[in-house]
């Protein structure tokens, strides 16, 4: 099995009455609402969960696990 990677800018806002994601913003990153807050981790893991069940990959937060802006990296398998 053939796996390819591509890294995603995020800006989440936790705490939103649902999860979505979208649209991408003018500075290329992705707009995501999830519905936990931004406690203990929570909502980075709800966030992981949005974007594997969303493009049915494997979601590693890279950086930004204290702050709304994150780096995602994205596992697709082909």
């Amino acid at each position: 099995i053939r796996e390819k990677q591509m890294t995603v800018g995020i800006r989440c806002r936790p705490g939103a009455k649902q999860a979505t994601l979208g649209p991408v913003l003018e500075d290329g990153t992705l707009k995501a609402s999830v519905r936990a807050p931004a406690e203990d981790g929570r909502a980075n893991a709800e966030l992981l969960t949005l974007l594997e069940e969303s493009f049915h990959a494997q979601a590693a937060l890279v950086a930004g696990g204290a702050d709304r802006r994150k780096v995602v990296r994205l596992t697709l398998r082909a």
